[in-house]
């Protein structure tokens, strides 16, 4: 129990994160909380935060950072109260404020200080996708309420699950009052071993931990085509391995692990990649930094005859500026294509971007954005420089509104539709264009 006489925070399993801008995101995955939390905000600016997994997400100046929470859970009392004249007390299932929640669930109960700041899931700028709460925990909003019923069914652990064995259903003895526990189901797709011109050895690991487990094997297929042949294991070990006869030389071959759980649902390891002994070959591996502000061509991991040649082409992305191009971790600056030539090793090449904020801010000086923040309408003025068009970027870089005008000096944008949080204006003119930041509430 926390008694806030200033700004208490507390979480099952973080009290306080403050981010260190767009960069600086973090990350919790995989936790649950089942012990009670209090929190309590007394008069003289006392502010009270309570979350089954965090408390409260904060920003900086430096800019905005979210918290990532997936697959995650709480099934604890949480409560968070103020006394007479006390200012803010909010209680949220999982947490409060700038964080993104994937997949996570609360079936513990909510008190606040009233309906409104009771957050079966999440409150503030924070945003979910398929996470639930049980309608019965006091909660006034914040997350897609769910009967206790369908909350302890199979269906919901397959709704939770999304695709994945992250949830298994909790049965006698219970453990968890019947609610979702975590399946602590492993899969993995080995490196091959023992490579020759026609044959392989595919190597796997799955431990089904709370799960029921009915099949697992590999899939396998030439990297030129579009569908895996499968292979059944029966082999009871977490660690098992299939060598596969009758390849053709000198080819490249993707295979992965697979699983099928007792409801027939099915999950994946990842991809591995060999070819089978024939010429040599290399890889060269291309990444970026932040996919959102740009991308290299092409990407990952690309497997190259030894003495041959491959070209990359590096963009930016509209809210992105390419920094560097390193090549084996050695600076080649902002360039847009490198070619390695006669290839005889493995190599890296990494793009780095950077956020693109402000260009040329000081040519724009007479161009006046407002109200910011703004539930509804935005007025952008400009004194000399005629608007041509305006393009609204969320945080990801993904653009969500492109308005025209007619060369006018103002213009009003309705943006009532837009989820709430901070947007990038594009704001194009007769002189060029200029990046400015708002807030959607």
């Amino acid at each position: 129990m926390i008694d806030a006489r200033d700004i208490g925070c507390c979480g099952g399993i973080i009290g306080y994160i403050i981010g260190k801008g767009a960069n600086f995101n973090s990350n919790i995955s995989h936790c649950s909380n089942s012990g009670n939390i209090s929190v309590t905000a007394y008069p003289g600016f006392g502010w009270a935060y309570a979350g089954g997994i965090l408390g409260y997400g904060d920003v900086t100046s430096e800019g905005i950072s979210y918290t990532n929470i997936t697959n995650c859970y709480n099934v604890a009392q949480i409560s968070s109260t103020k006394e007479f004249y006390a200012d803010v007390s909010c209680a949220a299932g999982i947490a409060y404020n700038f964080m993104i929640v994937t997949n996570c669930y609360n079936a513990g109960t909510i008190i606040a200080s009233s309906l409104q700041n009771g957050y079966g899931i999440c409150g503030g700028y924070g945003t979910y996708t398929n996470s639930y709460y049980l309608e019965t925990c006091g909660a006034g909003w914040g997350g897609i309420p769910k009967t206790d019923v369908f909350m302890k069914s199979i269906e919901f652990v397959q709704l939770i699950n999304d695709g994945s064995f992250t949830f298994c259903q909790d049965k006698p003895p219970l453990m968890n009052s019947g609610y979702p526990i975590f399946s602590n189901f492993e899969i993995a797709t080995l490196k091959p071993t023992n490579i020759s011109q026609s044959q392989a050895t595919l190597n796997g690991f799955v431990d089904e931990g709370n799960m029921t487990i009915i099949s697992k094997g590999f899939q396998i297929k030439k990297s030129t085509s579009n569908f895996f042949a499968n292979i059944e294991v029966n082999n009871p070990n977490n660690f098992f391995a299939h060598t596969i006869d009758n390849l053709i030389s000198n080819l490249q071959y993707q295979y992965r692990v697979f699983s099928v759980n007792s409801q027939t649902d099915t999950v994946f390891g990842h991809i591995e990649t060999f070819i089978t002994q024939g010429n040599t070959y290399y890889t060269i591996t291309a990444t970026v930094n932040n996919s959102n502000w740009g991308n290299i061509s092409p990407k990952g991991v690309c497997v190259v005859e030894e003495g041959s040649s491959i070209s990359f082409v590096i963009t930016s992305k509209e809210i992105g500026k390419l920094e560097d191009v390193k090549v084996n971790d050695i600076s080649k600056g902002a360039i847009s294509t490198y070619t390695f030539e006669n290839i005889t090793a493995d190599a890296t090449i990494e793009a780095i971007f950077s956020e693109k904020v402000g260009i040329n801010e000081n040519k724009f000086e007479n161009i006046i954005i407002y109200p910011n923040p703004t539930t509804r309408e935005l007025r952008i003025e400009s004194d000399e420089k005629r608007i041509e068009n305006v393009e609204f970027f969320d945080v990801f870089g993904k653009k969500v509104l492109d308005q025209n005008f007619l060369n006018s000096l103002e213009a009003l944008i309705d943006i009532s539709h837009l989820p709430a949080g901070f947007y990038f204006l594009k704001i194009n003119t007769e002189a060029g264009e200029v990046i400015k930041k708002v807030l959607k509430e």
